[in-house]
Order: structure tokens, then sequence, then C-alpha cells
């Protein structure tokens, strides 16, 4: 079996609290983990579409089925993704949630560089690797996925919608899936991350002297990892005025082609990146 729906995107910009979200619904079938990272990346698609659809045992009977890899979107940065995604999945459909992009770009960096996947400094990787502004080309993405795949087989979603209104988004989510609308999903308005989080812990936890490891390291210890690495990577950067600007000059006529497109209004998000400035 393979998925007839994906989240394609877009990068940090609540993937994973949908994917958990609909996780909870028994008409819909989620893979785990969520994000397969078959189209956009060579070593797996190398692997061939059977690889794929193993991920999808267990899916049978279920109305929904689907991963969510938001590389999916960036496709400057991966262009073959949606000719490979038409090629072998013909009829699927997309979701599609957004944030505001400037602040986009600067969670994206933050979380990269807190798993050590990004080593370089903020100013110098979104100089250095296109794909940060190009996840947040919003317009851009959309209409080549309508152009590639049908106008009425994406489904595009604004994070600020979701946080102002958790339930009523999922229950519009689940009519346009075709699935129970009425269902009432648990924890719909655990921040981010945080349910996803929780349950890599419970997995963690049966796995037989995961919680004595984590007792055997000393208090002390415990406290300087906490204090001087955690706290480390959560303080965000601030933006530099001529970094700032370069990124708007960059991706603004994109975002507000994209929020016309959509019909939102031009103040929908700041001036693109005066929030970000803001912090």
């Amino acid at each position: 079996m393979l998925p007839n729906h994906l989240i394609i995107g877009a990068i940090k910009s609540g993937t994973t609290t949908l994917a958990t979200l609909l996780r909870q619904h028994p008409e819909v079938f989620v893979t785990d983990p969520k994000e397969l990272h078959f189209f956009n990346r060579e070593e797996n698609y190398a692997k061939g579409i059977g690889w794929y659809e193993s991920h999808f045992a267990g899916a049978e009977g279920r109305k929904v089925v689907m991963e969510a890899t938001p590389n999916y979107s960036a496709l400057r940065t991966h262009p073959e993704t949606l000719d490979r995604i038409a090629a072998h999945l013909p009829q699927v459909r997309l979701i599609y949630i957004v944030r505001e992009p400037i602040e986009r770009i600067r969670s994206h960096w933050y979380f990269l560089y807190g798993t050590g996947v990004e080593t370089k400094p903020f100013e110098r990787a979104l100089r250095e690797e296109p794909i940060y502004l190009d996840a947040s080309r919003y317009f851009e993405h959309t209409e080549a996925m309508r152009a590639r795949l049908g106008a009425d087989r994406l489904r595009v979603m604004f994070l600020d919608d979701f946080t102002a209104d958790p339930a009523g988004e999922m229950a519009r989510l689940c009519r346009w899936l075709g699935v129970d609308d009425r269902f009432e999903f648990e924890n719909v308005d655990v921040p981010r991350n945080a349910m996803a989080a929780a349950g890599l812990f419970r997995r963690a936890a049966r796995v037989p002297g995961f919680v004595p490891m984590k007792n055997a390291v000393p208090i002390r210890a415990r406290r300087f990892i906490r204090e001087r690495i955690l706290k480390k990577i959560e303080r965000r950067p601030p933006w530099p005025a001529d970094l700032l600007s370069w990124v708007r000059q960059e991706i603004g006529p994109d975002t507000a082609r994209f929020l016309a497109r959509e019909g939102k209004p031009e103040g929908f998000w700041p001036a693109p990146g005066l929030a970000a400035a803001a912090s």
C-alpha cells in the first residue's frame, strides 16, 4: 500500500503537530517515523518503491494513509521531488502548513544548529545554505504543486489559524480528508513538538536500562548540561540589520503574492521580518 496523502511542509511550521494529532484518528494512518525522505534523498530513492511501501504496513482499512516529510516542499533544493511524487503517487493529495516566513527561517536554523546538523553560525548559514530561504518561498512552492499535481489536491493551512482555533482547524482538515470531523483529538492545544517529544520519551523509557542510565548521571553534571548547553541552544540569535534586509528583499515579494493568492489580508503577517526583528 502507498500513501494517498502527504504532509509536504513547510519545514518548522507545525508538521509534527499535525502528524501527531492525525495519528490519533481511527481512519488515518501516519507512518512512524513521520518523515521518510523517500522522494528527496537519493540514498532512499535508490532503495526503490518497495522500500517506501514497506513503511505503510498496517495501513489496511484506513481511509487516509500518509507520511509527513516537510523537506519535500523545498523545491529549489530538491527540484526532482514533485516529478517523483507525481510519477509514483499520481492521485496523492498534499497538506502544506505555513508560518510567518522569516521567523520560520530562524527557527529552521535554530533547530538544525541545536541538533548538530548545522555547524555554521546563523548569518553564514543563511548566506551559504540555500535551503533556509528556499523553504520560505511559499508562493513559488504552492504554484508548482498546483501546476504539477492539480489545484484541487492541495490544502494550504496557516499555523496562525491553527494556533487561534486548533479544534476548529482539525475539524476542517478532517472534512477535507473525508474522515469523521466529530472526532475529538487529545492534547489539541499542546504546544508544537511537545506531544512528539513526550511520545519519544515514552518509547525510550520502554528500553531496558533507560531510566537507570539517566539516573546514573550525577545531578551536578545534569545541571551543567541543562544550564550551559541546553540554555545556550535555546537562545535564538538576533537578526543583524543587513541580514534581515537581505532576507526581506529575497523573499518579501513571494510572501506578498502568497498571501494575496490565499485570500489573506496584506497585513496578516507583519511586513516580512518585523516580528522577527523585534525579538
